[in-house]
């Protein structure tokens, strides 16, 4: 029988097992990537301003995709938290000059707070692998 759905981990990343949470999931050709956010590999955040955190964000979700054989060419979803609204035209740009031209689907949400509590963004997103 195929395997539909498999659990990836990721190297050199805090282990969200003990959370209850994959950082990965292929199910068929569908990958999901849990929110990630601006920490480095020992989870701590990497700057309490919104661009390094942005910029690392997008590199944990790089690193994510390729672990699977896939990189951010290949996003269709993307969902965005920030906790604060005057983030929102920042992110934008960060998010055009990071995404080179790719339009994945998105929906930016403004929350009252993350998990933890220096982080300013989180993004939770879904690629489809190459060749699929």
């Amino acid at each position: 029988m195929t395997e539909i759905r498999r659990v990836v981990d990721l190297p050199d990343a805090p282990d969200s097992r003990e959370w209850g949470y994959a950082q990965v999931v292929v199910a068929g050709a569908t990958v999901y990537v849990s929110g990630q956010g601006g920490w480095d590999a020992t989870g701590r955040i990497v700057s309490p301003e919104l661009a390094p955190q942005v910029r690392q964000t997008y590199a944990n979700i790089e690193r994510a995709l390729a672990t699977v054989g896939a990189g951010l060419q290949h996003l269709v979803a993307t969902t965005t938290f920030i906790t604060d609204w005057r983030y929102g035209r920042e992110l934008t740009a960060l998010r055009a000059e990071l995404l080179a031209g790719q339009l994945p689907t998105s929906a930016l949400i403004g929350v009252a707070s993350l998990a933890d509590p220096g982080m300013l963004v989180e993004i939770q997103s879904v690629a489809v692998l190459p060749g699929a």
